[in-house]
């Protein structure tokens, strides 16, 4: 699964063979198919819980750093994810046209993670973040600080 889909996942409980929205794209989903046929792509829990322990760490990371950064570097929480994959440079060209580069992010799959793998590449994107964000800020303290945000997320929702 990719970021974009798992922002657009529509969250429902099912209570007496009812679905239920829960969040706001299930609640629109559910006006926009009112009384129309619908067909669902069912995702594992695990898959879900890894997205939600990343995103939730991004989120974290984003929020501990300066505001300088967050309004000149990487305005929108939610980007993040693509931010850290641009500075480890997990994209690659795709066209250019005068000034204007255009490049194509490396899609990441969880879902076919093991957790050890899931693990190393986490830990992976947090040196890629000391060294080209934390240290050009001056905000080394953050590195273990980061470390322990993720295994406790980790441990809370895996």
């Amino acid at each position: 699964m990719k970021h974009k889909q798992f922002q657009e996942l529509i969250q429902c409980k099912v209570i007496n063979g009812v679905f239920y929205p829960l969040n706001d794209n299930g609640k629109s989903f559910a006006l926009v198919n009112d009384k129309e046929e619908v067909y669902l792509i069912p995702q594992t829990q695990r898959d879900l819980a890894l997205h939600g322990v990343y995103f939730l760490f991004c989120g974290w990371i984003w929020e501990q750093l300066p505001t300088k950064f967050k309004l000149e570097r990487c305005p929108n929480k939610c980007d993040m994810y693509d931010y850290l994959k641009l500075i480890q440079g997990n994209f690659e060209p795709r066209m250019q046209y005068k000034d204007i580069k255009c490049i194509k992010l490396e899609s990441i799959s969880f879902g076919n993670m093991s957790n050890d793998k899931f693990k190393d590449f986490v830990n992976e994107q947090i040196i890629a973040l000391y060294e080209n964000i934390l240290i050009p800020l001056g905000r080394e303290d953050l590195y273990e600080l980061a470390n322990e945000e993720f295994k406790s997320l980790f441990r809370k929702l895996i």
